[in-house]
């Protein structure tokens, strides 16, 4: 097949929403047609722009080939080729953010026994990437449609049967810059999850230890109260999605755990998996370690030494 890396793809005439052949593209694109319909798969280069050419449903495809791309709000996570590391040359053109990226998706391969057109979703940019062999990529969608024509939306809410396994690229990150738009959003939802599931886990391991606990998370700068045989003590909850490593400390928290007269845990939960069961619609899952952490003095030493609202408390 000849290479396009030579060519300028004319972008002006696409419409976002609207679909295309590969024939159709070449043409509008003012590039030479193609020599057969799948000369274009995947990943196609030119001269001023990468184009993508995924597509969603790959249920029909042998497993090594289920690569997972999917829409979540205004970003796209899609995988490349197995044989692409993120050193590729063209996976460096796409991560780069100094080549424009073009997104043509479609739902499915055939219908009704017919090829089925490319909708054109618009400009992407990556975000980050991760792994090798494939790549895996989170893209925000410069494009993102708020009201979505019918093509669009079926992209942008399509979800494999059974629900999906969040990509470690999707998880909320309490250590990063919140994002904006429909991310942050996204985020916010899936941080909900995470901290009632390690709420669900910390109130499970305590009380099947006999401790009777009273949610205080919401008038309280604690999450449980916790008795037990006229003992009292304090539970700080904290849910990560990745390993043990940082969390976030609040002021009224540390002030909390300085009280001499009542003993103040911090409980992390670590390593919670997220499942998404519909659009938007997201689970806990997963629960690899509980590290309750009782001594306060630590927190007290870090609280003393910061003047800031809010710390890292590294454990």
């Amino acid at each position: 097949m000849p290479s396009r890396k030579h060519e300028r793809l004319d972008t002006t005439s696409f419409q976002v929403g609207a679909p295309y052949t590969r024939a159709e593209i070449a043409k509008l694109g003012k590039v030479a047609p193609l020599d057969n319909t799948r000369e274009w798969t995947g990943i196609v280069e030119f001269e001023n722009c990468v184009v993508l050419f995924p597509t969603l449903d790959k249920t029909d495809l042998p497993p090594e080939h289920r690569y997972r791309d999917v829409f979540e709000g205004d970003q796209f996570i899609w995988d490349s080729q197995n044989r692409n590391t993120q050193d590729s040359p063209v996976m460096v053109r796409n991560l780069s953010q100094g080549t424009p990226v073009l997104l043509f998706c479609r739902l499915r391969t055939k219908e009704s026994g017919r090829q089925v057109p490319f909708v054109y979703v618009g400009r992407v940019q990556a975000d980050r990437a991760i792994g090798q062999n494939p790549v895996s990529v989170l893209f925000t969608v410069l494009d993102h449609q708020q009201t979505p024509n019918n093509k669009l939306a079926e992209l942008y809410n399509w979800r494999p049967s059974g629900g999906r396994k969040v990509h470690p690229l999707e998880m909320p990150d309490d250590k990063s810059a919140p994002r904006s738009g429909q991310g942050r959003m996204m985020d916010s939802r899936k941080r909900q999850v995470v901290d009632a599931w390690a709420m669900l886990k910390a109130r499970q391991h305590y009380e099947a230890l006999g401790y009777v606990l009273e949610d205080t998370s919401k008038a309280r700068p604690f999450d449980y109260a916790a008795s037990k045989n006229g003992e009292q003590r304090r539970l700080e909850v904290k849910g990560l999605t990745g390993g043990l490593g940082p969390v976030i400390v609040t002021v009224g928290e540390v002030q909390s755990a300085k009280d001499a007269n009542i003993r103040t845990d911090l409980v992390i939960i670590h390593d919670i998996e997220l499942m998404e069961i519909s659009a938007g619609v997201f689970q806990g899952q997963g629960l690899r370690r509980l590290i309750s952490h009782n001594n306060p003095v630590a927190m007290r030493f870090l609280i003393c030494s910061s003047p800031v609202q809010q710390f890292r408390l590294y454990v």
